[in-house]
């Protein structure tokens, strides 16, 4: 690991940190000043820069998934406007993309998840049509589930060198690992509870506690190649501050299968990796039951963790007495209830969007106008939003598409000219895709900016490196 931290690498983030603070600065001083020219100067700047170097781009958009509705929401130091840039970014880099293939006149690359994704895209226009959504809600839909797909195809059709996709996946570290002391003195200022989501937004428990866990995943398979203790105790114990200090109960609970699912693989040192883990695990967990009773008296965390029955107790009942949901139990029963009020939604669901919040109207929440507000748990959990808007076929297709890219990048495990590093985090990519599909039934984490980027970000890092010899692109920009 100290190896990858070269002067390089420092300097690169450096020249971005600085120059994404200049760019800031001079868009916020101009939108201050209501002088809409002055904003609209930096959009040049950053294309350019962008055009000369796409890398520039993959940074910017991890940076400001990680930050941008923090400092818009949270803080109000950025118009709410600007948790659009990583989406105007991602379409930069595809023209980029489009533009490169047509001039050097060679395509762009075939991947296994371009049968899927065509036949998903032709599906949700199918299924617009025979619901008769708006071409708004319709391209709203789109724009939420297939945005990060985008993204996998960027990567790889930029031909991004080994080096530069190493140092994106240390730069996602850094950003969590800065969770840590964010999230500690929040929970100073706030209290523990949702209010404490690092700078990942604002009320983001459960996108924090998410992206802890993935990046916890790729540490455990990064220590695991590398047979660096410390790198374990980072992950195992550091990366659960985040997850305490938000309340997030889901960490606690999907973090056994994780583990199990990623050294279900003969992993180097399997044996001692996961007494390690499991070791730190029981640290972890001992810690937080005495801890918990302290810094969150009211926390129904404790009481979860100590007899874990209780969660099935307290969501026994999932809907009120008028219908609507009060947990993610709930949420899951009352999309399935929808779903068997027309014959066809079940399979085509009610269209892309139907069941997204946004500025063209609720379609979802317009079947269920008789019981009034829909509650602050409804459309929380991918799997209601996915079988609401795509029914079953939209959702199997797109479990086609993550299980073929996972496929594929475990081939870095069987390869002998690949580095360590690549190694250990193709092993913890393992991990991601047990907490991305887990997490279906706790929060929209293939719609949510933060997650579905991080995880399609990885996803074409590994598939771009186990489909080329790294040998073979080191003289890629």
């Amino acid at each position: 690991m100290q190896a990858i931290l070269d002067s390089r690498l420092r300097a690169n983030l450096s020249l971005l940190v600085i120059g994404a603070l200049l760019l800031a600065s001079l868009m916020g001083a101009a939108i201050a000043q209501n002088s809409l020219l002055g904003a609209l100067l930096c959009v040049p700047l950053a294309g350019i820069a962008m055009i000369v170097q796409p890398w520039i781009g993959l940074y910017a958009i991890l940076v400001g998934a990680y930050s941008l509705d923090w400092l818009s929401r949270a803080l109000g130091l950025l118009p709410t406007q600007a948790r659009w840039l990583p989406d105007l970014i991602l379409v930069t880099l595809a023209l980029v993309v489009i533009a490169k293939a047509v001039l050097e006149r060679k395509g762009l690359r075939r991947t296994p998840l371009d049968g899927p994704f065509l036949v998903l895209i032709i599906f949700g226009i199918m299924s617009a049509l025979v619901n008769g959504s708006s071409p708004a809600t319709a391209l709203n839909g789109y724009r939420t589930l297939l945005k990060p797909l985008m993204l996998f195809y960027v990567i790889i059709n930029l031909d991004v060198s080994p080096r530069t996709l190493k140092h994106l996946i240390i730069l996602l570290i850094g950003l969590e690992l800065l969770q840590i002391p964010i999230t500690v003195l929040q929970a100073q200022v706030y209290g523990v509870g949702d209010e404490v989501g690092g700078t990942l937004g604002y009320s983001a428990t459960q996108i924090a506690t998410i992206m802890a866990l993935m990046v916890m995943s790729l540490l455990f398979g990064l220590a695991t190649v590398s047979r660096k203790g410390w790198v374990y105790i980072l992950g195992g114990i550091g990366l659960f501050v985040p997850i305490l200090m938000g309340e997030g109960k889901f960490g606690y609970f999907v973090v056994l299968p994780m583990v199990l699912f990623i050294f279900a693989y003969r992993a180097p040192n399997r044996i001692r990796s996961v007494f390690v883990v499991l070791a730190l695990l029981l640290i972890v967990l001992f810690v937080s039951l005495q801890a918990l009773p302290v810094i969150a008296p009211r926390s129904q965390l404790g009481d979860f963790l100590a007899s874990p029955r209780l969660i099935f107790e307290i969501y026994e009942r999932p809907l009120a007495q008028t219908g609507v949901p009060m947990s993610r139990r709930g949420d899951i029963q009352f999309a399935i209830e929808l779903l068997g009020r027309t014959p066809h939604a079940l399979l085509l669901g009610y269209g892309p969007g139907a069941a997204s919040p946004s500025y063209f109207g609720d379609i979802v929440g317009q079947l269920y106008n008789d019981n009034g507000y829909l509650g602050s748990v409804f459309g929380l959990t991918q799997i209601s939003r996915g079988l609401l808007e795509w029914g079953i076929t939209g959702v199997l297709l797109y479990l086609v598409m993550i299980l073929r890219v996972y496929r594929i990048s475990q081939q870095l495990l069987n390869r002998s000219d690949v580095e360590p590093f690549w190694k250990g985090i193709s092993l913890g990519f393992r991990g991601v895709l047990v907490v991305f599909l887990v997490s279906t039934a706790y929060w929209y984490v293939w719609q949510s900016d933060a997650t579905a980027f991080v995880f399609w970000m990885l996803a074409g890092a590994t598939y771009s490196i186990s489909t080329v010899a790294p040998k073979e692109t080191d003289h890629v920009k």
